[in-house]
């Protein structure tokens, strides 16, 4: 597996682990609305703005492979 595929295959990976911990923390507060749930809720949403730049990151990273490998391809 190249440098690409393995980095898009992590990302994705990435991806779906953050949206099913919100996922899972929604969920177990559907009877919760104290400040412990309110604290935490506001941390999962922090993070999953956070693994939105990881994801923009990883993309573009992608994508200076891609150039990279075209360059180099043209030798």
């Amino acid at each position: 597996m190249d440098a690409e595929t393995a980095l898009k295959n992590d990302l994705k990976e990435f991806e779906r682990t953050v949206a099913k911990l919100s996922t899972g923390i929604n969920g177990c507060g559907v009877g919760w609305k104290d400040e412990q749930f309110k604290d935490l809720s506001a941390n999962i949403a922090n993070l999953a703005k956070l693994s939105k730049q990881v994801i923009v990151s990883g993309k573009e990273y992608e994508a200076a492979i891609r150039r990279f490998r075209r360059i180099e391809g043209e030798r």
